[in-house]
């Protein structure tokens, strides 16, 4: 990319919505499955808790990870 305003204009535009604690959402996937749904109708009646799970994020918060990633990257992490 050589456009450094327009990255520096993404990068601060993901920065916003990047949330500390990455977690999958139900409405997320729902609204992804409905997106499949369009293509191949049997995707609708798939349950979205099926295709995700935060067990690896919430371990990671636990730990105190996330809390450390934070505090070393203060300017990208919110």
């Amino acid at each position: 990319m050589t456009d450094r305003s327009l990255l520096e204009e993404t990068y601060q535009t993901y920065t916003k919505a990047v949330r500390l604690v990455p977690r999958t959402t139900e409405a997320g996937v729902r609204n992804d499955r409905d997106a499949v749904a369009d293509q191949n109708p049997r995707a609708r009646s798939a349950s979205p808790q099926d295709f995700y799970t935060n067990r690896f994020i919430d371990e990671l918060e636990q730990t105190g990870f996330m809390r450390e990633l934070a505090a070393r990257y203060p300017e990208v992490l919110r």
